[in-house]
């Protein structure tokens, strides 16, 4: 049976819990993160970099804010809020697959700020889909991925496939994380593709993979497989999303509250 480690917790109901069985050492990882969000791009994304990459969980995060649940994924039972690494510990993805409770994203952040500070990571990238009325210029002929970031953004629209928009308003945890990235000197960015919330989009995470590699080297991967299997992914994903949103309901309807609470998905 493989051994627990003691979990690094922020004492507010978030902790990391590191998986003892695993034997890699993380080297100040570049870190990519998948939350919750629209078209479910950011987990589409971060389960190809996971495969591409061959991966192997290190952690998972816990808490009483994440929806109670478990996730049955290439024959396997899996916690639905997991950290990997490649073999080398040079780079670390952060999967979320599962809604949080609103009241939960400070702490559960909280919780990871200090895992990534524990493991001496300095660079963090949030993939994911964003609703087109939250950036700007949202209307383009052609689908792009966008970069937010504070370094030399100019630079890099110039001489890669990713945008600067003109503004965006990121919600949810992965908002949340990229803001306290901030207020504690991590180097981040955001890389985000205008996406319907209803359809899983595996056509917009081939977009922002493909973009990622000129903005994060260590992290490039091929998206030809992706590309070919995206009606497949699609169609899988949409029931996976339909029973999601069942589940949210009964949650709902099932916990006594004496306000209504918001769940981010």
């Amino acid at each position: 049976m493989p051994e627990r480690r003691v979990p690094e917790s922020d004492g507010e109901g978030a902790h990391v819990t590191p998986i003892g069985s695993a034997k890699i050492k993380l080297q100040k990882p570049a870190v990519l993160a998948g939350f919750p969000d629209n078209g479910m791009v950011g987990s589409i994304c971060i389960n190809h970099v996971i495969e591409q990459m061959e991966m192997h969980q290190v952690a998972f995060v816990d808490s009483e804010y994440i929806m109670a649940s478990a996730l049955f994924v290439g024959k396997k039972l899996r916690h639905p809020f997991r950290i990997y690494a490649n073999q080398k510990g040079t780079v670390c993805a952060i999967l979320c697959e599962v809604p949080i409770l609103a009241r939960g994203v400070r702490p559960i952040v909280r919780a990871l700020i200090d895992w990534l500070a524990g493991e001496g990571a300095t660079d963090v990238t949030v993939l994911g889909g964003i609703s087109p009325s939250n950036i700007s210029p949202s209307s383009l002929t052609q689908r792009s991925a966008f970069l937010l970031q504070n370094a030399d953004s100019e630079a890099v629209e110039k001489n890669g496939p990713a945008r600067i928009p003109a503004t965006a308003f990121v919600v949810g945890i992965g908002g949340a994380f990229l803001s306290s990235c901030v207020a504690n000197n991590i180097t981040c960015r955001g890389m985000f593709v205008p996406s319907l919330g209803e359809v899983p989009d595996p056509g917009g995470a081939a977009i922002i993979l493909e973009a990622l590699g000129s903005i994060v080297p260590a992290a490039k991967v091929d998206t030809g497989q992706l590309k070919a299997e995206a009606e497949t992914i699609k169609k899988h994903l949409e029931e996976l999303l339909k029973m999601q949103q069942k589940m949210i309901q009964e949650y709902e309807k099932g916990e006594v509250r004496p306000e209504t609470e918001r769940i981010y998905k």
